[in-house]
């Protein structure tokens, strides 16, 4: 069988050949050896570093959410790679809550490598999305496994070496390439995800948990942004699972419209006024 890809998807394959070769190629920029400074170090009820664990609980019941969605979606609502998609993404959300309740129990380099690779899923479920919604079903699934393999690989370079760069890279790339996928019209059958919303919540994320010291002094020590920017992140989560209750409500309501249309004809039938019998002797 003969490969023929579109334009689009060959735009994208150049894409990540480029990002690849950036990691790959790229500045080292070691990661520092020591633990994560959070601001928010109060321990409540036996847990260390309370607010920053049990913050990341709502990331935990999106993440459950949208699996029960997905699962309850009827046949046809969803394509198979959408379907896909969406499981790797719902999957990597409940590795994240729990991967980074685990760091911030406990901040040391182990932990935060698991929270990574619980990152990478995340982010190639969107990227799968995305594409599988605005380029085509192929592209969504290359994208989203080709982005799930070079963000493990990321994870492990960082690991073994502490190059932080080639995870810099694939983390903020993914999110570049969701936009630019984002912007492009959807597909007849794409699930109906609000994409500016998902852009909003990583970048809301990322600002705050880059400002933790800053907010917890600028709140009086009420909440650090560490704390916040967990509560941002499972807003990552709701655009897909209203995409996903969207697309199934629509699946329903089109296959209740030939059942209601056969009972409003039986309806009307049965309601019309019955035929004299002498009109219809006079007619014959």
């Amino acid at each position: 069988m003969r490969f023929v890809s579109t334009r689009p998807e060959g735009l994208l394959f150049i894409a990540m050949l480029a990002l690849a070769n950036l990691a790959a190629w790229g500045p080292t920029v070691q990661q520092t050896l020591l633990p994560h400074d959070l601001a928010d170090t109060r321990r409540l009820l036996g847990i260390d570093n309370a607010l920053n664990v049990v913050s990341n609980l709502p990331l935990a019941f999106a993440a459950v959410a949208g699996g029960w969605t997905l699962w309850r979606a009827p046949a046809g609502a969803v394509s198979n790679k959408q379907r896909a998609m969406s499981l790797l993404f719902f999957c990597g959300a409940a590795l994240l809550s729990h991967g980074a309740s685990l760091y911030h129990f406990d901040p040391q380099l182990r932990f935060l490598a698991g929270e990574r690779y619980a990152m990478a899923f995340v982010l190639a479920g969107l990227v799968g999305l995305a594409g599988a919604g605005h380029v085509s079903e192929r592209a969504g699934a290359s994208l989203g496994l080709g982005s799930l393999a070079l963000g493990v690989l990321a994870v492990r370079v960082l690991g073994a070496g502490g190059n932080l760069f080639p995870w810099t890279v694939f983390q903020f790339g993914a999110i570049v390439l969701v936009w630019c996928m984002a912007v492009a019209p959807p597909r007849l059958h794409a699930l109906p995800i609000t994409w500016t919303m998902v852009l909003l919540a990583f970048a809301l994320s990322t600002l705050l948990g880059a400002h933790d010291h800053a907010i917890f002094a600028a709140t009086h020590g009420w909440v650090s942004g560490e704390t916040l920017a967990h509560l941002a992140t499972s807003f990552l989560v709701w655009p897909v699972v209203s995409g996903i209750a969207q697309a199934s409500q629509w699946q329903r309501d089109s296959a209740l419209d030939p059942f209601m249309d056969d009972a409003l004809q039986r309806l009307i039938a049965r309601c019309a006024p019955a035929r004299p019998a002498s009109s219809a002797v006079a007619g014959s």
